[in-house]
């Protein structure tokens, strides 16, 4: 019995083994059995997969059937039957392996471009994947492998392996490989990775500090859109290669295959219409509207889907983007060319700079289709690194010399200032000059006026008022002895009536002699003070039917004889004013005193006036007289409303 199981079970082996080997006998064979894997040498496994449609195979299925591939991957560049594949759905490529000669067994598998979704076995073996296959059929355990590193052990007594790759474009429009794996020991793979890093990190970072910094130069000037356009352009394609060359995952580990395409493609869909609008922004007079007016219609619809609907719907726009992409490009250059003949400012360098971008864009597109060598590298980056480099220093340049344009005026208008400073500096001296001229002029007018009226005051009192006064008596005296005689006639009745208003008439003029005085020379004001002088005046006037209110709370005793002539000068102009112009009979008088000043106000209910258009000779004697004890003068009033004229001078 145990010897008739030892046999059905040798039997079972024997047959799995055959269907083992016949369905891999049908599995193309990549031999490099005849080379030794260097060190620091990354083997490229050359393009002889079979590819399987719609199907997910494994080593214990017949491989019979697929269709081999020459020197295209992609599975919608594969010829078949039906003219090549849809770009939707999912398949796998497989072939065997013959190792090279090898000192370890720590190989590595570098995937490059995969598009989409990937499983990976070795030898039957699951060894690393990315995204999540459409109908697969076994649960995915490894962990997510997001660096395009697969790390396989195969012992060095092992001369072949199986590989097998699972792809699904499920949730993306187009799939398959871009390029074939390569195989190397770990640590060149990794390098190479490192590497492939490198320029990709600083061509981000360039673009990225070249966006920011005219970003920056938009937010402090806003003159132009010009800078804001070619700062979303550059951010935009910046960031894209960022997600494109998986630089995301360094610092975002935890970030999804599809969040990656999702920002890569709506980068995409952003600096395209940006760049054309920049470049419509940087030639405006040779840019078609309507185009131009495409790309934002083409940037917002985009938006909208990219932001609506699945990461499938989006991808499945590639197609309309594309034609818009030819439409704009040959827009673009044509702009370009145009600029060039009109002799725009910068449009060589910018011609020049788009050209090489575009030759970057075509080589890499005929690289990863296998139609040329190429360098052995992508250069799209590079040529668009240069283009926007070609943008930036044109920018720079022109910021550079509106800057310098910028600070010759700033140069100019300061010496202009200062020209001007110096000029008004001597108009000012001169001013001031003329100024103290005046005031020295006016205070000695001022003091000849009083003193000629204190000469005119001593001449009408010494002379004037004692004949006056003389010739009243003698007029009495004379009235007095004609009045003695007994029996007068007509005629000297008639000569003691004129005696009596000779005298009469004489001692009116004594007493207005006697005004005359107080107002040329108040000598009540060196006697009794301002406060009786100020009292005596204004009597004058209520005597003639004035209503006068008069306070004074100031200690005036302590103001020198120019002040209280001032303050006296003052009343008496402000009450001839109010005799002239407010047709009234009643104001106030105020003198007062805080810590630092006097206070001297006088104020009616009259007519009042505009001060606005008051030019009166009157006013401008005030203002004079309060400057030269180095006070000022406020005169309020308006139509209708009085007039309040309060003058203030430091105690001192």
């Amino acid at each position: 019995m145990c010897a008739f199981i030892k046999n059905v079970c040798l039997l079972l082996l024997l047959y799995i083994t055959t269907i083992t080997q016949f369905a891999k006998a049908d599995l193309p064979v990549v031999d490099l059995s005849a080379q030794t894997l260097g060190q620091e040498e990354l083997l490229e496994i050359p393009n002889s997969w079979r590819f399987y449609w719609q199907q997910y195979l494994f080593l214990g299925d017949s491989f019979a059937g697929g269709e081999p591939i020459g020197a295209t991957l992609p599975w919608t560049t594969i010829p078949n039957k039906e003219s090549g594949h849809p770009a939707h759905g999912f398949g796998t490529y497989a072939l065997i392996l013959k190792l090279p000669k090898r000192t370890e067994p720590n190989l590595a598998l570098k995937m490059r471009r995969v598009k989409t979704a990937y499983a990976l076995y070795i030898d039957e073996v699951l060894v690393g994947h990315t995204g999540n296959l459409a109908n697969y059929p076994r649960p995915l355990t490894p962990p997510i492998n997001k660096s395009g590193i697969v790390n396989i052990q195969v012992p060095i007594e092992k001369s072949e392996i199986t590989i097998l790759i699972h792809v699904s474009s499920m949730k993306y429009y187009r799939g398959g490989l871009d390029q074939p794996p390569q195989l190397s020991y770990v640590d060149t793979a990794n390098a190479s990775k490192m590497r492939d890093i490198l320029w990709p990190a600083f061509i981000a970072g360039a673009l990225l500090f070249m966006g920011f910094y005219h970003l920056a130069l938009w937010i402090k000037r806003k003159t132009s859109v010009t800078s804001l356009l070619f700062s979303v352009f550059s951010v935009a394609v910046g960031t894209r290669v960022f997600f494109t060359y998986k630089l995301a995952y360094l610092m975002f580990p935890n970030l999804t295959e599809d969040t990656m395409l999702w920002c890569e493609t709506v980068l995409a869909y952003t600096a395209l219409p940006f760049l054309h609008l920049f470049i419509s922004s940087s030639f405006p007079l040779d840019a078609n509207k309507y185009i131009t007016r495409l790309s934002w219609v083409t940037w917002v619809a985009m938006m909208i889907v990219s932001f609506g609907t699945s990461l499938y719907t989006m991808s499945r726009a590639l197609p309309v983007f594309e034609i818009y992409f030819i439409v704009i490009l040959f827009h673009m250059l044509y702009m370009g060319f145009v600029a060039i003949r009109r002799q725009r400012e910068g449009a060589v360098i910018f011609t020049i700079g788009f050209i090489i971008a575009i030759f970057a864009g075509i080589h890499d597109v005929l690289f990863y289709n296998g139609t040329i060598p190429g360098l052995g590298r992508a250069i799209f980056p590079f040529g668009v690194l240069i283009f926007v480099y070609a943008q930036f220093l044109l920018h720079s340049m022109r910021f550079s010399r509106a800057y310098r344009e910028l600070e010759i005026l700033t140069n100019t208008l300061e010496l202009q200032v200062q020209e001007r400073t110096k000029e008004l500096s001597a108009a000012h001296q001169e001013s001031k000059k003329a100024h103290e001229e005046t005031k020295h002029l006016s205070n000695a007018i001022t003091n000849l006026l009083e003193d000629e009226r204190k000469s005119i005051a001593r001449e009408l009192h010494d002379d004037f008022g004692q004949s006056l006064r003389a010739a009243g008596h003698f007029a009495e005296a004379i009235s007095r002895s004609l009045n003695k005689i007994e029996q007068p006639t007509d005629e000297l009745k008639k000569s003691i009536a004129n005696a009596d208003q000779i005298a009469s008439v004489l001692i009116d003029m004594y007493h207005k002699n006697r005004d005359l005085l107080r107002r040329l020379r108040p000598e009540i004001i060196d006697t009794l003070g301002l406060e009786s002088a100020i009292e005596e005046l204004l009597a004058n006037y209520r005597r003639n039917d004035f209503k006068i209110d008069f306070k004074c709370d100031a200690n005036v005793s302590s103001l020198g004889n120019k002040e209280k002539i001032t303050i006296y000068r003052i009343l008496q102009e402000a009450i001839t004013n109010i005799l002239k112009y407010a047709d009234t009979k009643a104001f106030t008088v105020l003198l007062t005193e805080t810590n630092e000043q006097i206070v001297f106000a006088v104020a009616d209910n009259g007519k009042g006036f505009d001060v606005t258009t008051a030019r009166g000779v009157g006013l401008i004697s005030m203002r004079e007289r309060m400057a030269d004890i180095g006070g000022s003068i406020e005169v309020l009033s308006a139509p209708s409303a009085g007039t309040k004229i309060i003058a203030k001078f430091p105690k001192n």
